[in-house]
């Protein structure tokens, strides 16, 4: 219960206790130096994800921005294996799948 997608083996519990570890001033936002704080990514990394899924245009990222992240990027990977496994099967690549890549 209270699983979001059928191949994503994180509940909203897992992603309350990181956004509430996370969010050392208790505003309920994220901002870049709590994103960074514990070293997981970079502040480069994280302006990233800040210009990707902040859609308040807050300069933070609330919860269900967090969200937005934790299964959109699941949705990504899945299709990305999908297309992965197509190729190997057919030797073609579909340029619909778009590639994901944390790197600058």
């Amino acid at each position: 219960p209270g699983k979001h997608g059928p191949d994503l083996d994180v509940d909203q519990d897992d992603i309350q206790a990181l956004f509430e570890a996370l969010d050392v001033n208790k505003d309920g936002k994220l901002s870049v130096e709590e994103l960074t704080a514990e070293g997981a990514i970079s502040a480069e990394e994280a302006e990233k994800l800040l210009r990707l899924w902040d859609r308040d245009f807050t300069g933070q990222l609330n919860k269900g921005e967090i969200l937005n992240i934790v299964y959109g990027i699941n949705q990504v990977v899945q299709r990305q294996l999908k297309n992965a496994f197509a190729m190997s099967i057919h030797g073609t690549h579909n340029p619909q799948v778009p590639q994901i890549s944390m790197g600058a």
